[in-house]
């Protein structure tokens, strides 16, 4: 919900401002001065949280939330879970009458499929198996006092 203001830093120093002093509790009152700074644009910034009322402004947070930092899409477990801890954050807003009702819901979204098919370079073959399950048969061997071969 940042607007695209003159003098804006950098994505990955807001970030940082936020994470280490800006949600934390413990070191909010007195992060550097570098960070200060980063942390004052970023409240002069910021759209009230009634703007979300706006549908655009809601598909945007919508979009932000489900997506990764790089743009591409998040995957479907990660867009989900996103998507509910949105909708929560917005619950908690009506709940102090800072919004009317859940913007959210309003917007039209399809949640993203769950790719089914198995990337086969983190499967073992059959003779990674095999080496595998012999390695634990020694192992045993070993703990218990046997010989692998006489089984």
């Amino acid at each position: 919900m940042l607007a695209e203001a003159r003098g804006r830093p950098d994505d990955a120093s807001i970030r940082r401002a936020l994470i280490r002093w800006g949600f934390n509790t413990k070191q909010r009152s007195e992060p550097p001065d570098e960070v200060a700074a980063v942390l004052a644009w970023v409240a002069r910034n910021t759209a009230p949280v009634s703007a979300l009322a706006d549908a655009a402004m809601a598909r945007r947070m919508l979009d932000q939330a489900t997506g990764r930092l790089d743009g591409k899409n998040a995957a479907a477990s990660t867009a989900r879970r996103n998507r509910i801890i949105l909708a929560n954050a917005m619950d908690y807003a009506i709940e102090l009458g800072l919004l009317e009702l859940k913007p959210i819901r309003r917007i039209k979204w399809t949640m993203p499929k769950v790719s089914s098919q198995v990337d086969r370079r983190s499967v073992v073959n059959p003779r990674q198996a095999r080496s595998l399950l012999e390695a634990v048969r020694a192992q045993l061997a070993a703990d218990r006092g046997w010989s692998p071969s006489s089984r």
